[in-house]
């Protein structure tokens, strides 16, 4: 089970509220009640000391290299997204946690979709963005978060370093400067 040590949780910057580092205008930077809801994710969100894939959904929705490369290349989107992305956050404790893209937010009646802020429940985090695991033993990380994305260089590669420590038995490649 991976706990970052205190020197570790320094190395990725500050807490941020949501939005706090967001590029977007203010009128954007509105969380709606429906995406701060976790209760009704508690079961499906993965604590990442658990180890390996998140147990929902029962099958890992993996990405195969071709929508690895549509992704690096900003053309896949939608549906096909959602079902091979796992959002993932830095909560306030230091853990990853990862929620699966394709579950329906039943309580967000426009979009249905879930975000970054259901996994915290609206709170704090260190960092969030996007994971996708792949068949052959590859995990591919992004900070893509409006919420809790963006970042300093050096507080990125303390994350990363982090995730390859947490899931060591994948071979972690840092999508985040591609995309």
């Amino acid at each position: 089970m991976a706990v970052p040590t205190e020197a570790q949780k320094l190395s990725f910057g500050p807490l941020r509220a949501p939005f706090e580092t967001s590029n977007k205008p203010p009128e954007k930077k509105i969380i709606r009640d429906a995406h701060k809801i976790r209760d009704a994710f508690e079961d499906r969100i993965h604590d990442a000391r658990d180890d390996g894939h998140p147990a929902f959904p029962p099958s890992v929705a993996f990405a195969t290299l071709e929508q690895i490369e549509k992704l690096i290349g900003n053309i896949l989107e939608g549906r096909e997204r959602r079902t091979i992305c796992y959002l993932w956050v830095i909560d306030d404790l230091g853990i990853i946690n990862m929620l699966w893209e394709g579950i329906e937010n039943l309580s967000d009646l426009e979009e249905k979709a879930v975000k970054h802020t259901n996994i915290t429940g609206g709170a704090k985090a260190y960092h969030g963005g996007e994971a996708f695991f792949c068949e052959e033993g590859k995990l591919y990380v992004n900070n893509k978060s409006d919420r809790y994305g963006q970042s300093e260089d050096n507080h990125w590669d303390a994350v990363m370093s982090y995730f390859k420590e947490v899931y060591h038995q994948f071979k972690v490649v840092d999508i985040r400067r591609k995309i």
